[in-house]
C-alpha cells in the first residue's frame, strides 16, 4: 500500500506529472503566477520608493499579499499535505483575502487622486489587457477543473485566481475609461465596492468552511 501511494505521488512530480496529472498542472501554473506576482511586487515597490507615489506602494502591497497566498499553497503542496493541512491553508488564505480588501480600498482610493489619470498610457492599457486575459483564462480553467474536486487546497488556488482576475479586470476597465478621457470616479466607486465586498465574502466563506472541518 505504501509503495502504491509513493508511486502515485511520484507520477505527480516533474514534467511528466505536469502533463498527465491535473493537480500538478494547477500547482505548476500557481507557481508561475507566484513568481510573476513577486517580481511585479518588487518592481512596483522600487517605483514607489523612487517616485514616492502611494499608487505604486499600494500596488506593491497588493501583489505582495497575492504572492504570499500562492507561496503558502505551493509550499504546502511540495511538502506533502494532509486534509487537515489543506483546510489550514484555506483558513490562512481566507484571512489574507480579507486583509487584501483593506489594501484594495487604499489602492482604489489613491488611484482616484488627480494626476493618476496620466498613468493610463495606451501601452499600459494594452499590457494590462493582455495580462488580464491570461488571468481570466487561468481562473476559468481552474474553476472548470476544480469544480468537481473536493480538495481544499485546489479550491483555495481557484479562489485566489478568481480574486486576482476580478481585480485585473477592474483595473483594465479603469484604464480603458481613463485612456479615452472619461470620468472614472463614479465607475470606480461602484465597481470597486462590488469587487471588494465579493472578495471579502470569499475570504469569510473560506474561513467559515475551514473552521467547520477542523
Amino acid at each position: 500500500m505504501q509503495q502504491k501511494d509513493d508511486a502515485k505521488r511520484n507520477t505527480g512530480r516533474g514534467m511528466r506529472g505536469i502533463v498527465f496529472n491535473q493537480r500538478s498542472r494547477i500547482v505548476f501554473f500557481a507557481t508561475l503566477s507566484f513568481l510573476f506576482n513577486m517580481v511585479y511586487a518588487l518592481y512596483n515597490g522600487l517605483l514607489g520608493i523612487l517616485t514616492l507615489s502611494p499608487v505604486y506602494g499600494t500596488v506593491c502591497a497588493y501583489y505582495t499579499v497575492l504572492s504570499v497566498m500562492r507561496f503558502i499553497c505551493v509550499r504546502r503542496e511540495r511538502m506533502g499535505v494532509t486534509l487537515e493541512d489543506e483546510y489550514s491553508v484555506m483558513h490562512t488564505t481566507g484571512i489574507l483575502l480579507i486583509v487584501m480588501t483593506v489594501i484594495l480600498g487604499g489602492m482604489f482610493y489613491v488611484g482616484a487622486e488627480p494626476g493618476v489619470r496620466n498613468m493610463h498610457h495606451p501601452a499600459v492599457t494594452l499590457s494590462v489587457g493582455v495580462y488580464t486575459f491570461y488571468k481570466t483564462v487561468l481562473a476559468a480553467f481552474n474553476a472548470v477543473r476544480i469544480r468537481r474536486r473536493s480538495s481544499p487546497l485546489l479550491s483555495t488556488l481557484r479562489n485566489i485566481s478568481l480574486a486576482d482576475a476580478l481585480v485585473s479586470a477592474l483595473t483594465l476597465h479603469y484604464s480603458i475609461i481613463a485612456s479615452l478621457g472619461g470620468d472614472i470616479r463614479i465607475a470606480r466607486a461602484v465597481t470597486a465596492t462590488l469587487v471588494t465586498v465579493f472578495i471579502f465574502g470569499l475570504g469569510l466563506h473560506m474561513i467559515t468552511r475551514a473552521k467547520k472541518r477542523t
